[in-house]
């Protein structure tokens, strides 16, 4: 949900409402661990309690936007643009360089995709990410802005913002690095089919945390970081919700140190 980080503080553009309509809009919002669905008769709503997905620096990410028109064919074009502008510096505007992060323009009315690529440099923790959706400049609105427009006829569309994080990159040292390791990793099956144990042997006492990401580096699973005694140690995993079949890393840090892993479930 909404973190209620010092994010919050800062003063985003707010569009103003349409003038007429609302006639096309917003519907869905899916990105990582984001999966937002809403009507469309708001022209500018925050979903500050919806799932902030952590997103990696220097990752892509797949994004789908849901858009309707609900006048079709009634002498307009049919088509939509659509903008995902995301404040990867954390200054409180979408005007700097590629933070427009994802652009459709004249699009089909529909589920539309594309993939977000993380800059190395985003400042980490919580930013703000903003979809715009209106009718294109062919059907007499203007080019898309941010903080939308109310001159001419005005705004036909939506605005939903919504909180993300940008995390640390993580950099895997390789399946290779396991082998003749000292913590003699293994991944064992668990009580329940949806479960596994991660198995190893500590030198010493140690912080211990579990994350298991799929291949595009989103994260399904994340265990608390533990204090674990010198020898043989064990950590469950659920993996309820991920995909049989498919193949996943699980990432196991000791300390400051990581091993990883990959598993088929």
């Amino acid at each position: 949900m909404g973190s209620g980080s010092a994010l919050q503080a800062q003063s985003y553009c707010i569009p103003p409402a349409f003038q007429t309509g609302p006639f096309t809009g917003l519907t869905n919002v899916t990105l990582g661990d984001l999966d937002n669905s809403s009507a469309f008769d708001v022209g500018y709503f925050y979903y500050e309690d919806a799932t902030v997905p952590q997103l990696e620096q220097g990752k892509s990410y797949d994004i789908s936007v849901t858009t309707l028109h609900d006048i079709l064919g009634v002498g307009f074009s049919d088509k939509l643009n659509v903008v995902a502008y995301i404040d990867w510096n954390q200054d409180g505007d979408f005007s700097d360089a590629n933070e427009e992060a994802m652009v459709w323009m004249a699009s089909e009315p529909g589920v539309i995709t594309g993939t977000i690529n993380i800059p190395a440099n985003a400042v980490l923790g919580n930013t703000r990410m903003r979809i715009y959706e209106d009718m294109p400049s062919i059907d007499g609105h203007e080019s898309p802005n941010p903080c939308g427009y109310n001159t001419g006829i005005g705004q036909h569309g939506e605005v939903e913002d919504y909180d993300i994080e940008i995390i640390e990159a993580v950099a895997p040292i390789g399946i290779a690095a396991l082998e003749g390791s000292a913590i003699d990793l293994q991944v064992l099956s668990g009580a329940q089919a949806e479960d596994i144990v991660v198995q190893y042997q500590l030198s010493q006492a140690a912080t211990v945390q579990l994350q298991v990401y799929d291949l595009v580096g989103r994260t399904v699973y994340q265990s608390a970081p533990v204090s674990q005694a010198t020898g043989q140690q064990s950590l469950p995993v659920n993996l309820s919700a991920v995909t049989s079949g498919q193949v996943y890393l699980l990432h196991l840090t000791v300390n400051d140190q990581r091993f990883v892993q990959k598993i088929i479930k």
